[in-house]
């Protein structure tokens, strides 16, 4: 147990905030006005009919906070966005208007680099082309959505086409029909502690924000999820192509034509896998034979096989660098090709017996710092800190735990960050929510009185950060049970 007192904390505290903020500084609600989601929040009358007129409830969401006041202005938070008025302005889309919650999402492409793009029904804004499923819900919009921020991404894990605009977002699910298009719920994400909600899916944004994605509309459309999920920013390399890291291949195109996608040789550039010497033409029962050159070459099974040709057959593959080859206790064979890698288990479910090897998860490992990768939450880049009030506390007082979160690296306090914490007792425990972490990267919970717990009991807590992280974040410490006679 850590001897610590409140005085310590807020010395943290302080340390903190000499750094500068990590967000944009937009107008927030004082203390107390930022109300439960559970509570009916009624809509200040002078945002109603702008409300409506643009789709009410089904189009923007529920009102998430009283309305609140920075001079002259006035604010309230949506689920669509931060709403604001402005009575010194006159020119429409500026009396009334959105906030741009967008620039805090730190989602941003490069409208210089070249995106696979439908011409004909795509729109061409400010360098950067609205996915034409969001065209029209744009055009209706278009006055309060602000300049866009980014192509049209797919997002892998919620399982949707996201774009972001400085004002309002839009995304369509995989599994709606086409053209069903939602808003992104910037306010839900972005107004505040007590208010803010979907962490994990604001800190998913967060974490690929950088990560363009020129390529994967198409990969997407021939159904080429077996490459992965980009790893990587693109990047332009020196003979003029468009080249970008996945997580079993790397793909690239002329600048000029990203539509014409290639596979790079990503086996050979390893290293790490040795050619075999080919053999003479030969039939058996469930290969397929792949010359490599003249009538030499090696068999392939034929589901692997199938896994190539749905991939853009052996002009994406490239040759076979040899025969299918054991490397696991649990009947896995793994075949390498020019441009990726396959393990295949034969007895396997259907549907699951082959995948490509993640080997450019291992280039980019290697060229870690020659490329722009998806933000890394770990215990490596993020310094979670977690404090009690009081040493000890009786069995009729309450605990107050603290968790204190920082960007490792720069200091600069995590916002918007929440967590679990797991209090340990003799034959049981307990689960509690920590709220989004404050613009000072602080956030608590308050246990209620530990009753029944023995006189000297030693109470362990872990708190966990809700991150998209590869491994969990968590730091634990103790206080006492401790009642005076």
């Amino acid at each position: 147990m850590q001897q610590r007192g409140w005085f310590y904390r807020w010395i943290l505290l302080g340390f903190a905030l000499i750094f500068p903020m990590l967000a944009c500084s937009l107008p927030t609600s004082q203390q107390g006005t930022l109300l439960s989601s559970q509570t009916d929040i009624p809509l200040d009358p002078v945002f109603v009919e702008f409300y409506q007129n643009l789709g009410g409830r089904a189009v923007l969401g529920r009102a998430l906070s009283a309305p609140f006041d920075d001079g002259q202005k006035r604010y309230q938070y949506v689920e669509a966005g931060l709403l604001a008025y402005d009575p010194t302005q006159m020119e429409p889309g500026k009396r009334i208007r959105f906030e741009p919650l967008g620039l805090e999402l730190q989602v941003h492409d490069d409208a210089g680099i070249p995106v696979i793009h439908d011409e004909p029904h795509d729109l061409l804004v400010e360098g950067y082309w609205v996915y034409s499923e969001f065209v029209e819900t744009y055009k209706r919009l278009s006055l309060f959505a602000g300049s866009p921020l980014t192509h049209v991404r797919l997002n892998h894990q919620y399982a949707r086409y996201e774009q972001f605009f400085e004002n309002l977002g839009f995304y369509r699910e995989l599994k709606d029909a086409p053209g069903t298009v939602r808003l992104l719920p910037y306010g839900a994400y972005l107004c505040g502690v007590g208010c803010s909600q979907r962490s994990q899916e604001y800190w998913n944004i967060v974490q690929n924000g950088l990560i363009m994605q020129p390529f994967e509309r198409f990969v997407n459309a021939q159904k080429w999820e077996a490459l992965g999920k980009p790893l990587a920013a693109p990047t332009i390399t020196p003979e003029g192509m468009l080249e970008q890291v996945y997580e079993n291949a790397i793909l690239y195109a002329p600048v000029d034509r990203p539509a014409d996608i290639a596979l790079r040789p990503l086996t050979l550039w390893l290293g790490k896998v040795f050619p075999q010497t080919p053999y003479p033409y030969r039939e058996q029962t469930g290969m397929v034979f792949h010359p490599v050159e003249d009538h030499l070459g090696f068999l392939v099974p034929q589901e692997v096989d199938a896994l190539i040709v749905h991939l853009g057959g052996v002009r994406n593959s490239g040759k076979p660098l040899g025969d299918a080859q054991l490397v696991s206790g649990e009947g896995v064979y793994r075949q390498c090709f020019e441009n990726y890698c396959v393990d295949y288990q034969p007895t396997a479910p259907a549907g699951q017996r082959v995948r490509l090897v993640p080997q450019g998860v291992e280039y980019a490992q290697r060229l870690a710092d020659q490329l722009t990768l998806p933000r890394a939450f770990t215990l490596e880049t993020v310094n979670l800190l977690v404090s009690e009030a009081y040493p000890q506390v009786s069995d009729s007082d309450h605990q107050i735990l603290q968790m204190n979160v920082f960007y490792r690296q720069s200091g600069e306090p995590m916002y918007l960050v929440s967590g679990t914490a797991t209090v340990t007792m003799p034959g049981r425990t307990l689960t509690l929510s920590l709220p989004p972490t404050n613009r000072s990267g602080v956030s608590s919970v308050t246990l209620p009185p530990l009753k029944g717990v023995s006189n000297l009991s030693v109470i362990e807590y872990q708190i966990c950060l809700e991150l998209p992280s590869p491994a969990p974040i968590c730091q634990s410490d103790t206080f006492v049970v401790f009642n005076a006679p």
